[in-house]
């Protein structure tokens, strides 16, 4: 009789039996009529099944794409999240139809905030393709680091921040952690500096996902998703803690750690029906999935009941079949030739083949093909194992595995050893291939199967040594209990043949305690089968009372129409309060008439303020320049130092002219936006002087927004500074370097004007300078409250520093139009 191994069925390809309770199951609604949060909860369960069930040979991206097909919803409550779509309702089809380019289009209509969310989502979308980091990795910056630009000139730094957790995701998708870990080391400092908990419970959370699957990495992912979970707790963030939790507990699984995987999903479904989410055959496939991973048979089988009767009513199309067979694979590991279990596996199988594929086929295939051989029937076995490839050959590396190790035991069964040895070596090699994803559940099962083949030979001492190895393997007890009585006995006929009194007798108490423990299994299967029918007798009692109830409500019903006719009678009598109320509702809006007449007054006065404004600065400024004009004239009859004093005049007076320039022709008639201004001043100075090419100015200028009573002054300052450095800090037009930064941080307005040239004289007090041009910095700086600093280090260094004018942050521009 065939001693066939189990012990490396996948966690999540042990599926499970459909079991057909005659009570009713409480009908669930498509996925797309629930609210967003449910949808983004199921799509992320799902997928997270999905990638598990493939092990990993499938990505997560490519999962939510299968997924959202298969459930009828868009990718949009998982790619979208944390930004606004709600002005673009309609005009996203494109992201599921996976066509960007209309994306593209909208972005260039758009502008503002709406054209950063575009940008947003056109990286988001890209970021969340199959293979992102090596097909898209360009698309994916273009459009995230142009994001993060915008959202900083628009002061959207929430913003931001998810454009760069996306840029995050993809490095650590595509195992770049040299990249990706310290993008969100550094997004976790800025959330919560900047109190955003939402977007650092999002960080982790995306950490712990997507960050690629090793056994290193393993615990640090579970890690990471242990911080998102304690976030989404405080944040009352239901679905988000369920997502987190259910991914420790399948992380936890790989690396051995049943127990915290076991508690996780007992968490993870606690919190699922806590806010009755109907779609829970993911969690309650969890928590059997684990459990049957701790040899137990009772437990998984009440939760496997559950998963099916959930999943048929939920028409999943995902999973349905994996959780029929995972019914069967219990029955398999406790009697490799059980009835039941090769009733439900074969329902499984013919399911698979019905659809074309599924990625349960082949583990089910094996067991049932296995089963059947030691049944004493391996014709059928061969002509289920022909008819399953001839309908879905094997393509992915885990159905090559158990499609070469079903072939194996068909050859072991008719004695050719070279074609089974040939199948185990090609299964060996696809096992291995699984190894370095740090997929290690079925060592043991190639272990085994090798210790098989020795033993099938008569080779008993190279099976003796195959075999002790099985037992020293932690994966082994993924087989179930069948597979470790199978090779003791072997062990136990091949100590008996060699007799090796020692090994037999300690092989003995093994086998022994083993075959108790496989009857306790039968008892508690048992004990669980009449459970379940009890359950169901207790149901249907549950529907008699029901109907008994509905039958009362009726009666209720009658009442209730009798009490809507004494209703009617009352509500003639507030219709003519409402009369009485429309009445005064008249007055009320004659008077919201009148104020609303002299707010269109007010508006209008302020359109006039307005143009007034401007106009005023108009006028300063041709009257600046007329000034400069008569200047020009009058300097064509001096010379020297009086020469040398029209043309600084004439500077300074163009500074000034240029601020009120800019006031009339901005929309904002209160600041000055001096990134603007200041590369025209250093244009009109250079070409003053003639500089041409030798001084190279290097302007690091932000946005910074100033009232024209401290734009004037500080333009006074910049023009003296430049003017300075381009007269004195290079004699001789010797080459050199003028750098101006200007920047904003808080309250404060910080400005640097530093040549690399002469720099000014050695012998010179800074506190005793007389010059007209340095008294008048500090003068002008003086004026606005600020302070300013000379030093001399390869070059004259000018240090700025003053506060923001707070009148133009506090009050508002109002915008008549707006």
């Amino acid at each position: 009789m065939i001693k066939k191994l189990a012990i490396g069925l996948v966690i999540f390809l042990n599926s499970f039996l459909s079991f057909k309770a005659s009570a009713q199951t409480v009908a669930i609604k498509k996925p797309a009529e629930y609210k967003t949060s449910w949808q983004r909860l199921l799509l992320q369960l799902s997928s997270s099944f999905y990638t598990a069930a493939r092990e990993n040979e499938v990505d997560l991206d490519s999962s939510l794409i299968y997924c959202a097909r298969s459930y009828g919803l868009s990718r949009l409550p998982v790619i979208a999240e944390g930004i606004d779509v709600s002005g673009l309702t309609g005009q996203l089809n494109w992201i599921d139809k996976r066509n960007p380019e209309n994306g593209l289009r909208l972005l260039s209509a758009a502008a503002g905030k709406q054209h950063l969310e575009l940008l947003l989502l056109l990286g988001a979308y890209y970021a969340f393709e199959p293979d992102e980091y090596h097909r898209h990795k360009d698309s994916v910056l273009y459009f995230l680091n142009k994001a993060v630009s915008e959202s900083n000139i628009l002061h959207e730094q929430q913003l931001g921040r998810q454009a760069r957790l996306l840029i995050g995701k993809m490095y650590v998708d595509g195992y770049d952690f040299k990249h990706g870990d310290p993008i969100f080391d550094q997004l976790v400092k800025d959330c919560r500096v900047a109190g955003d908990r939402i977007t650092e419970a999002k960080v982790w959370f995306y950490r712990g996902l997507y960050t690629g699957f090793t056994p290193v990495t393993a615990p640090k992912r579970i890690a990471y998703l242990e911080q998102a979970q304690k976030l989404y707790h405080q944040q009352l963030n239901i679905e988000g803690e369920i997502s987190a939790i259910t991914d420790i507990s399948y992380l936890n699984i790989p690396i051995y750690q049943l127990d915290k995987a076991y508690k996780a999903s007992l968490q993870a479904l606690s919190l699922v029906e806590s806010i009755r989410f109907p779609f829970i055959q993911y969690n309650t496939d969890a928590v059997a999935m684990v459990t049957t991973f701790e040899n137990k048979f009772g437990e998984p089988l009440k939760y496997s009941l559950e998963t099916v009767q959930v999943a048929e009513a939920a028409k999943d199309s995902i999973g349905l079949i994996g959780f029929y067979s995972r019914i069967g694979q219990l029955y398999f590991t406790e009697d490799i030739m059980s009835g039941e279990g090769q009733k439900w596996l074969r329902k499984a199988v013919n399911s698979s083949i019905r659809k074309g594929y599924d990625m349960f086929l082949y583990p089910n295939l094996y067991s049932l093909v296995n089963s059947l051989i030691a049944s004493g029937h391996p014709d059928k076995a061969r002509d289920l194992l022909v008819k399953a490839i001839k309908k879905a050959p094997p393509t992915i590396t885990i159905d090559k595995l158990y499609y070469n190790m079903a072939y194996t035991y068909c050859y072991l069964a008719e004695k050719n050893y070279g074609a089974a040895e040939k199948y185990l070596a090609a299964g060996n090699s696809s096992e291995q291939q699984l190894e370095k994803h740090g997929d290690r559940f079925r060592h043991a099962f190639i272990t085994a199967a090798f210790g098989d083949l020795y033993f099938s030979k008569g080779d008993y001492g190279k099976a003796r040594v195959i075999y002790e190895h099985f037992l020293s393997d932690p994966s082994r007890h993924g087989g179930g209990l069948v597979s470790e009585l199978s090779v003791l006995d072997n062990l136990i006929r091949i100590d008996s043949t060699q007799k090796d009194k020692t090994s037999e007798v300690r092989h003995l108490r093994l086998y022994k305690k083993l075959a108790d423990s496989s009857y306790n299994v039968a008892k508690t299967r048992q004990a669980e089968e009449l459970q379940v029918k009890y359950a169901t007798a207790e149901k249907e009692s549950l529907i008699t009372l029901l109907n008994q109830k509905a039958k009362l409500e009726q009666v209720n019903l009658n009442r209730a129409t009798l009490l809507k006719n004494v209703t009617i009678g009352g509500i003639v009598l507030l219709m003519v309060i409402v009369v009485l109320l429309y009445r005064q509702s008249a007055v009320r809006k004659k008077s919201n008439q009148i104020i609303t007449a002299k707010n269109e007054l007010m508006a209008r006065l302020l359109t006039e303020k307005e143009w007034l404004l401007k106009e005023v600065n108009h006028r300063v400024k041709n009257n600046l320049q007329t000034v400069i004009s008569l200047l020009e004239s009058q300097a064509m009859y001096l010379e020297n130092d009086a020469l040398k004093a029209m043309e600084t005049s004439k500077h300074r007076i163009f500074s000034m002219s240029l601020i009120h320039q800019k006031l009339y022709q901005s929309e904002d008639v209160r600041t000055i936006d001096m990134s603007v201004y200041l590369p025209e001043l250093i244009k009109y100075l250079s070409d003053s002087f003639d500089v041409g090419t030798y001084i190279n100015f290097i302007l690091e200028v932000d946005p910074v927004q100033l009232s024209i009573s401290q734009a004037v002054p500080l333009a006074l300052v910049l023009n003296e500074a430049i003017t300075n450095s381009i007269k004195y800090a290079f004699p001789g037009k010797k080459r050199g370097e003028l750098y101006i930064k200007m920047w904003q941080t808080g309250e404060n307005i910080e400005l640097i004007i530093k040549d690399n040239g002469i720099g000014m004289v050695q012998d010179t007090e800074l506190a005793d300078i007389d010059s007209l041009g340095l008294k008048l910095m500090k003068g002008l700086i003086d004026e606005i409250n600020g302070q300013i600093q000379f030093e001399n280090n390869n070059g004259t260094t000018i240090s700025i520093l003053f506060k923001i004018d707070l009148l133009i942050q506090k009050v508002p521009f109002l915008n008549p139009e707006g």
